[in-house]
């Protein structure tokens, strides 16, 4: 939610300075005129603010073992051997299963607690896990 407020509030400012340039920029023989100098800042913040979104939107994905207990689905992930509570979307998601998964991940309410990995869809199906 952070992060589009963000965005939201880098859009606006885009918008203002855009529109607070003057139509015609007055040219003058000395060196590059003031619209020249806001026409460039306009064109890095457009860039920054691209990168941003980009940034942002980038979806995350992990990749491990799933396993069930008595709360339902679990993951453990290669890279760091964190465990996952899984949530969401887990159709066509196995037990004993390799898989990737594409979501966010959901602090747990209580301390010490697992934490969640909302599942937004099986990215892909590797099969069973070996140990």
């Amino acid at each position: 939610m952070m992060h589009r407020n963000l965005l939201r509030g880098l859009l606006v400012g885009l918008l203002c300075v855009a529109l607070a340039t003057p139509a015609s920029a007055r040219a003058s023989n000395y060196g590059p005129s003031t619209g020249k100098y806001v026409g460039a800042l306009v064109g890095v913040l457009a860039g920054i603010a691209v990168v941003i979104v980009l940034v942002v939107t980038h979806k995350k994905k992990i990749t491990g073992c799933v396993t069930t207990n008595d709360k339902g689905m679990t993951m453990t992930t290669e890279n760091d051997k964190q465990t996952y509570q899984l949530s969401g979307n887990t159709a066509g998601i196995k037990a004993g299963e390799r898989v990737r998964v594409q979501g966010k991940k959901i602090k747990s309410s209580d301390k010490g607690g697992t934490p969640t990995w909302e599942v937004e869809k099986l990215d892909k199906d590797y099969g069973p896990c070996h140990p």
